[in-house]
């Protein structure tokens, strides 16, 4: 492709990027608008509701009297005939009642939400609830009304916590944002700046392509024939069924940095997914050759990580029959979601990328902005024919592929956590229904956010390396915040390591909730939590350790303040002798 070609190719790409927002913009208006006019129509049904209150007051009240002339027990009144010739004033309330309930009926009928927040206001409003019904009717309501089924109460969570940086973690890093759409100026400007880095980029690209080709140029792809490994990296993969014997780090070595590319390789194959879904073999290890390579050089969140969360993935899909409730395509999402789930990763959080107005950030509206950033790059990339790994798929299959990849990524957002751990409890722990495809894609997202949270769940020898790793990522964020005189990010400041409190944490909010569910869900996982229950007392044994040894030098500082009074004292009363 010459420099026109492929300068004009991404900036067509960015435009059509482009137009789509503006699109999906639009439509997001449209929608407020329609919830407007929706909220007008629930305004004019309450009224309706409340003047149907006062008639049926007056029927019950008509009742009443009636039953106490004929003596009628009130259990009995069900059973019993109305009178054969009512009142003229029952009858129109009776008349005026069945008008409204059928005007209820029409406006509610377009959206069944409606329907249970008029029975619940109706329930509300009735003279006879206790102050405990009128609370939790009220709390209902306010959970509905607000999209909250599905949330948690962060500021109670933090409470129960006795140290002041869990404190802070817990709400920094499960708060729900619901910021307000950024403004199409700061948008637009954030497109812009990607215009220009993209015709930079391209030059750039074109200066150093010279006498070979681009895709040769920037790829450097194997010319292995397929499943032909190096022996020392079949060897380690003989273990890629197992969450206990595999080593991943041994892998990266062996393989000089490309575990990601070769476990991808090896499962493309082991779930036939090359042959099911029509992909070409060139294809696909130039489509694994640039994920892989787009992965920067961050202390945890790299290729390596990538790595471990697919052969994790990988073994979790082997433990008892959580493979069966799957389909091919189910399957085929998860790989690829755990390839991508972390690609062109910063190495810092969302709270950072929100908190530095980042072009991201603007981009993404603060909602999830790094899982939405990893899935606009892979779907960007896939976007070129050496790497469109759905290039010869049914399109009914891509598409479905499409959306199962976008949801289970968007899935590993922590401050999502809670609302999917909801979600399960709710649903594919009581009862999993294979053909229904919300419970599939429950569990789709459960394994992935098991897998990308796994490192506690395995050996302590991998659980304190990986921790490791993910403590020295944290620090570099917090040294970039210390530099923009901010305030550090709890368990970020490496001037007051605190470790071992942030692993068990992690371990008892994100961890935990995720593997007793996914062991609930399929009883042989339960060895997963045995290790991360050996793992949380490790780390609880160093905390008690570093407690102790803080109160000890408390108590050294005292005796020697107490040694330096007493001293003083001392001299003072042989100075008066003196």
């Amino acid at each position: 492709m010459t420099n026109e070609e492929i300068q004009q190719h991404v900036v067509e790409t960015l435009y059509d990027s482009y137009a789509s927002a503006t699109h999906q913009l639009v439509e997001e208006q449209e929608k407020r608008k329609l919830l407007e006019e929706e909220l007008e129509r629930m305004k004019a049904t309450n009224s309706a509701l409340q003047k149907r209150c006062t008639k049926l007051q007056i029927l019950v009240n008509g009742n009443s009297q009636y039953q106490q002339v004929h003596e009628i027990p009130t259990t009995m009144v069900e059973e019993e005939e109305s009178p054969s010739t009512p009142s003229s004033t029952t009858a129109a309330v009776i008349e005026d009642d069945e008008e409204d309930v059928l005007s209820t009926d029409k406006e509610s009928f377009m959206l069944p939400i409606s329907r249970v927040l008029q029975i619940l206001q109706r329930w509300k409003a009735r003279k006879n609830l206790t102050r405990a019904e009128f609370n939790s009717i009220s709390y209902i309501l306010s959970v509905i009304q607000n999209d909250a089924l599905y949330q948690v109460d962060v500021n109670s969570l933090a409470q129960r916590e006795k140290d002041k940086e869990m404190k802070k973690w817990i709400r920094s890093e499960f708060s729900v944002k619901r910021n307000e759409r950024a403004s199409v100026v700061l948008w637009i400007k954030a497109y812009a700046k990607a215009l220009a880095f993209a015709r930079i980029l391209t030059e750039a690209v074109m200066k150093n392509a010279n006498k070979t080709s681009l895709q040769e140029k920037i790829l450097n792809l194997p010319r292995k024939k397929e499943m032909t490994f190096p022996p020392k990296v079949s060897d380690v993969l003989k273990h890629v069924d197992s969450l206990e014997l595999f080593d991943v780090f041994e892998l990266s070595s062996v393989s000089d940095g490309h575990a990601l590319y070769f476990i991808a390789l090896h499962l493309f194959h082991h779930y036939d997914l090359i042959r099911r879904f029509h992909i070409k073999p060139s294809v696909l290890r130039n489509f694994l050759n640039v994920i892989e390579s787009g992965y920067l050089n961050n202390p945890y969140h790299n290729k390596l990580h990538a790595a471990d969360v697919l052969q994790t993935l990988h073994g979790l899909l082997q433990r008892g029959d959580i493979k069966c409730f799957l389909s091919d395509i189910d399957i085929f999402s998860l790989i690829v979601s755990a390839i991508v789930h972390d690609y062109a990763h910063p190495g810092v959080n969302n709270a950072f990328e929100v908190r530095a107005r980042t072009e991201n950030a603007l981009l993404y509206n603060d909602q999830s902005v790094l899982e939405n950033y990893h899935l606009t790059n892979t779907f960007r990339l896939m976007q070129q024919q050496p790497f469109n790994i759905f290039a010869d798929m049914d399109p009914d299959e891509e598409n479905q592929v499409r959306q199962k990849v976008i949801q289970t990524v968007l899935s590993t957002d922590v401050s999502r956590h809670f609302a999917i751990i909801s979600q399960v409890r709710a649903s594919i722990l009581k009862k999993f229904h294979k053909n229904k495809p919300e419970d599939k894609s429950t569990l789709c997202k459960l394994l992935l956010k098991c897998a990308d949270v796994s490192n506690p769940t395995k050996p302590r020898r991998f659980a304190v390396k990986w921790a490791d790793h993910i403590m020295e990522e944290f620090y570099l964020q917090g040294d970039r915040e210390r530099s923009n005189a901010w305030n550090v990010s709890p368990f970020m400041d490496r001037t007051k390591p605190n470790q071992a409190q942030c692993q068990v944490g992690f371990i008892q909010y994100i961890v935990r909730p995720l593997f007793e569910s996914l062991a609930q869900f399929e009883p042989k996982c339960a060895s997963l939590v045995s290790h991360m229950d050996a793992n949380e007392a490790y780390w609880k044994a160093v905390v008690e350790q570093q407690q102790l040894k803080a109160e000890n030098e408390n108590k050294n500082q005292l005796k020697i303040r107490d040694m330096h009074r007493i001293q003083e004292v001392d001299d003072d009363d042989d100075d008066e002798e003196e």
